[in-house]
């Protein structure tokens, strides 16, 4: 489920799920009442595991838990030290990173630019249908390397609806809807798919990655921006063909060479040429994304420089990255061409909320790890460390799925991370691991609730539900044992 579940968008809280909820909790603290400490984190752990999957509170409120709970279990230490532990996970440079990029994808869909993007995509794929399914999973993949996964599925749901209609014959109209038939189906599947793998790519893409970056920052492994791209990256360019295969196989035979491809392709024309040439706006922002992007992928060079000045030993690569981020945004913010290119209303459609969910997953891994809750946890899976690492791999990323069909995909990371960086010992082969369960935990695509993109197509009323579950569930194992086989494979080269 992705940050943007129903109770968060809408505010809702459940009062049966809140004391399900508490109820679950207190049953966990009575049994391990001998290890107060192992309680008081196992307990926060299961009540806002329970709290996210039952929607009991919109997610970023679930998610201040830890403010409370870290305060508790550091009680020997003084007033100061424990505030400070409290807040330091809500204020991480990764959370500065995903502020930086989210700022930037609103300014995007502020002036259309994400748009132009995904347009451009599917234009240059072709006319066929085969050519044009492709090009509804690459357009929303590319944009939501950078901005959310639901502003992406969104932005391209209407695109998806139009081509659908298209694909109907010349007599249909602009104003005409289309039905859940297997053709639109496997288009709006697309989109919801390509906006959802797509993040998987780069750190600021979804919450998990850098979360997961995060996490293992703390720990004293660096990763980079670069670096991260290459293993996420490569995740994302060896599965997108894999979903296209899947979808392919809804398209009803007579739509394999159909008639009227050429029309799906005029109407994307069309939405093109209707947005103009680029205003100053677009090319200004095109230009800011462009320096950051470079930014970002010389951050590890710009650290090692920095490390190397008086006084800057502390440097990570996350504080380069987040103020790369957020001085992209401020550029936006303080540019005017001759409109404001980051209005305060963009700014405010930023979800704000998922900076508090992640901090909140930060701090929920600081109780599992502080209090060694996280050795307890780790004994459900010590089995895995015995095992070859291709075996501990398929059995993480199948786990993390599973989890991730029920609950965020950031609450997700953050329980699997610190579980499986206990149980594999807290050493470097951890890490190949944590990036398998990384990138397993953004891959569900079976159910409407598994993800924002699924819930918002499911709710277009356009989708064959049995058949989003009965691909899903197919893409959603090859994904495990996909995101298994790849980092098995390419993060040894980077964690030796």
């Amino acid at each position: 489920m992705s940050v943007t579940a129903s109770a968060e968008e809408g505010g809702l809280w459940r009062p049966w799920a809140l004391g399900a909820g508490l109820a679950l909790a207190a049953a966990t603290a009575y049994t391990l009442r001998d290890r107060p400490d192992v309680a008081l984190a196992c307990s926060v752990a299961v009540l806002m595991a329970a709290w996210w999957v039952l929607d009991a509170l919109p997610l970023w409120v679930t998610s201040l838990v830890p403010l409370v709970a870290i305060p508790v279990l550091l009680h020997e230490q003084a007033w100061p030290e424990r505030a400070q532990a409290a807040v330091l996970p809500y204020i991480d440079p990764y959370v500065g990173l995903f502020l930086g990029g989210m700022c930037i994808g609103a300014a995007m869909q502020e002036h259309g630019l994400h748009r132009r993007f995904a347009l451009t995509v599917l234009q240059l794929c072709g006319s066929s249908p085969r050519r044009v399914l492709a090009g509804m999973i690459l357009a929303p993949a590319f944009v939501s390397m950078w901005i959310s996964n639901t502003a992406t599925t969104a932005m391209m749901l209407p695109v998806a609806i139009a081509v659908a209609v298209a694909a109907r014959g010349a007599h249909s109209t602009s104003t005409e809807k289309p039905t859940a038939t297997r053709h639109t189906t496997a288009l709006l599947l697309a989109v919801a798919y390509g906006s959802s793998v797509g993040g998987i790519a780069t750190k600021i893409g979804t919450p998990p990655n850098a979360q997961f970056a995060g996490f293992l920052e703390q720990r004293g492994i660096e990763i980079g921006f670069l670096e991260y791209m290459a293993v996420g990256g490569g995740f994302v360019l060896l599965f997108l063909p894999i979903v296209w295969l899947f979808l392919t196989r809804l398209l009803p035979r007579e739509d394999q060479h159909s008639t009227h491809a050429g029309q799906e392709q005029a109407r994307i024309a069309a939405e093109l040429a209707a947005l103009g040439r680029m205003s100053p706006a677009e090319r200004r922002i095109a230009f800011v994304f462009a320096c950051a992007a470079l930014g970002w992928v010389l951050s590890q060079p710009l650290t090692s420089w920095m490390r190397q000045l008086d006084g800057a030993a502390w440097v990570r690569t996350a504080h380069v990255e987040g103020a790369i981020a957020l001085l992209a945004a401020l550029a936006l913010k303080l540019q005017r061409a001759p409109s404001p290119l980051l209005p305060w209303r963009a700014v405010a459609r930023v979800p704000w909320h998922t900076l508090i969910l992640l901090g909140g997953s930060f701090g929920l891994a600081v109780l599992i790890v502080d209090s060694k809750a996280g050795t307890e946890l780790a004994q459900l899976l010590s089995g895995l460390r015995s095992a070859p690492m291709w075996l501990a791999l398929v059995g993480a990323t199948l786990a993390t799925v599973a989890l991730s069909a029920i609950a965020s995909n950031t609450a997700t990371c953050g329980v699997m991370l610190a579980v499986l960086w206990e149980a594999f010992g807290g050493g470097s082969e951890a890490v190949p691991v944590l990036y398998g369960a990384t990138i397993a935990a953004s891959c569900d695509f079976a159910l409407p609730a598994g993800t924002a993109p699924n819930a918002i197509v499911a709710g277009s009323g356009l989708v064959s539900l049995r058949l989003m579950f009965l691909v899903g569930i197919g893409l959603d194992l090859v994904a495990a044992l996909l995101a298994a086989g790849w980092s098995a494979w390419i993060v040894p080269f980077f964690h030796p």
